[in-house]
């Protein structure tokens, strides 16, 4: 089915920022549209699309509309999950929608995943002003000055690890505090 297109995927998120649910999404639609098709097609139900989200969609049992059990609760919330990672595809240019559902119609979109179509978009000039996420993914931090982290001290002192045991260190416990997390160097034994 898709083989050829998740690939594209995977590098298109490489130059556009994408939210995880947008390209969890971009990735399920690209395993099942068709490479051959020109441009490829995806009309799946949502919620197959849910499914991508890894959302699992409990079935529809009740007419009335403002049910408020927990299952009618999950349909509805990975419905929208599903709708706004939709809309951050098709804001970005990644997808073109070709055919609105209607009853017993589904949605169908185009997938396009041309980078410089994305780039002449205002989504991703917002998205690119504001930092969030960046073009692998991740939100950029600014550096800070100074070592990030701590160097290995060795081992640590009976008095770090009697300290330890008053339980005042969130994470730790009485029992796994004489454990050392210091580096081991075991090549310097051997050369001497």
């Amino acid at each position: 089915m898709g083989v050829r297109l998740v690939g594209e995927a995977m590098s298109y998120r490489v130059d556009v920022p994408l939210h995880a649910n947008e390209y969890s999404l971009l990735i399920g639609m690209a395993l099942t549209a068709r490479d051959t098709d020109t441009p490829p097609r995806y009309f799946d139900s949502r919620e197959a699309a849910a499914l991508a989200l890894g959302r699992r969609v409990p079935d529809a049992h009740r007419d009335d509309a403002r049910c408020a059990c927990a299952d009618c609760r999950a349909r509805s919330a990975a419905f929208e999950a599903v709708k706004v990672a939709l809309r951050g595809l098709v804001a970005l240019g990644a997808v073109e929608r070709t055919k609105r559902a209607r009853a017993g119609q589904r949605a169908e979109y185009s997938i396009v995943l041309d980078v410089g179509i994305t780039r002449a978009t205002d989504e991703y000039r917002r998205r690119q002003r504001k930092g969030e996420p960046s073009a692998n993914g991740r939100v950029s931090l600014p550096l800070k000055e100074g070592r990030a982290f701590q160097q290995g001290k060795g081992e640590p002192s009976p008095k770090e690890i009697q300290g330890s045991h008053t339980g005042d260190t969130a994470g730790t416990t009485s029992r796994n505090s004489t454990i050392s997390l210091a580096p081991v160097d075991k090549s310097a034994g051997e050369a001497a």
